[in-house]
């Protein structure tokens, strides 16, 4: 009995002290004690602090495309503080607030910051500028902008692509003739493949991005890391006008790929009779052998081109020539037993043709 009654005493001490403390108020804290220092009122920070407030205010505002506020945080003190910070970390380290706003396409947003001297040349850890960006987003009034800020139209990503690589591969001819208006190198190309602004215009059919191009010096016959020209690349892709341009303009057509391919025999197995007899009227040589001894006539008859094996014919070939296969054309003919092709090889008179 006299154990329960000990037992009941300490519960209750226990549950009165409980209730004591619960009524003892915690002390409280000042509101602006729980706020976050970019929180409170700015005036009464000191001036880093309240700079690095504004600063990750900027390039919030610009990544969000908010044009307003970029405005009225471009108003604070230490402006030069402001337009210079960026981002330190994840894929967009070194993202200015000019680079963001280039990035979201936002013209005023862009117009706001140059006006405020932002630096026209940074690049972000990848290599990006403002005016990669504006170009890559095809934005012609900020790309004019920018270049009237004196940027440089040559820099290069870390991945090698130049804003007018990017101009030529989004097909903007007007914003490839802003960039070579202001200097930039039209045979500036990427640094492994060797993609050049005039072998991918050639190879998309963008006669005016060829002509400008041709216009501003760009090399006809720069050649790929795998030996390809602009005239292979227009060939391949059968686009007879900007072939034309190309010879017109100088394009050597017995230039030969890694392969020992050239254009006239790609324009053979590929089977384009137009630009097979431009290629002839160039200057092909009808006689070039591939990598595998084949020429132009041996494909025309492997693939039983008609029209291409007459107007190779015509230029007066060795038809005796023969592959690493040891064949000749007519053997190639004899082969695949087509009758009319024999007929054709077999009566040529080369010194008839001559």
């Amino acid at each position: 009995m006299r154990v329960m009654v000990m037992v009941m005493v300490m519960v209750m001490v226990l549950c009165l002290g409980t209730a004591a403390a619960a009524k003892k108020k915690a002390p409280e804290k000042k509101e602006d004690e729980n706020k976050d220092d970019c929180e409170k009122d700015r005036s009464t920070l000191a001036p880093r602090k309240r700079n690095l407030c504004n600063a990750n205010d900027l390039l919030f505002m610009a990544s969000r495309k908010n044009t307003r506020k970029v405005k009225k945080l471009l108003q604070q003190p230490d402006t030069a503080y402001l337009i210079t910070y960026s981002e330190s970390t994840g894929k967009k380290k070194g993202y200015t607030a000019l680079l963001w706003a280039a990035e979201t396409n936002s013209t005023e947003g862009v117009r706001a910051l140059l006006d405020a001297g932002s630096v026209v040349n940074h690049k972000s850890q990848s290599g990006i500028t403002a005016l990669f960006l504006v170009v890559e987003n095809g934005n012609r009034d900020c790309v004019e902008m920018i270049l009237n800020k004196k940027a440089d139209p040559n820099t290069f990503t870390e991945n090698g692509y130049t804003p007018l690589l990017m101009a030529t591969w989004n097909r903007s001819p007007e914003i490839v003739k802003l960039l070579l208006d202001h200097k930039a190198d039209p045979n500036g190309s990427t640094p492994d493949s060797h993609y050049s602004p005039l072998y991918l215009a050639s190879k998309m059919g963008n006669s005016v991005i060829v002509q400008s191009l041709l216009a501003a010096q760009a090399n006809v016959n720069i050649q790929t890391s795998w030996g390809v020209t602009p005239l292979h690349s227009a060939t391949y892709w059968g686009h007879y006008d900007i072939v034309n341009i190309l010879l017109k303009n100088g394009a050597d057509p017995n230039i030969q790929e890694k392969d020992d391919y050239t254009v006239l025999h790609k324009a053979v197995y590929y089977n384009f009779p137009d630009i097979v007899d431009t290629l002839i009227s160039a200057g092909a040589n009808v006689n070039l052998q591939n990598m595998n001894g084949k020429t132009a006539l041996h494909w025309a008859t492997r693939n039983h081109w008609l029209d291409a094996i007459k107007a190779l014919l015509k230029t007066c070939p060795d038809v005796t020539i023969k592959d690493k296969r040891g064949m000749t054309p007519l053997d190639v003919a004899k082969a695949t037993n087509k009758s009319e092709i024999i007929s054709l090889i077999e009566g040529h008179n080369a010194a008839g043709c001559k």
